[in-house]
């Protein structure tokens, strides 16, 4: 398992798109994080 710090986890995205200013691919970041955390985030 891969471990994530805790400020870089899905579920501590506040949508500020930072993240989405660096991205070369141009990926919107923000849109998936509640996604990716729905499907990955701990239950």
């Amino acid at each position: 398992a891969m471990f994530v710090p805790p400020e870089k986890q899905t579920a501590n995205c506040i949508g500020c798109k930072e993240c989405e200013k660096r991205c070369p691919q141009g990926i919107k970041i923000s849109e998936w994080m509640p996604q990716i955390h729905e499907k990955l985030g701990k239950k």
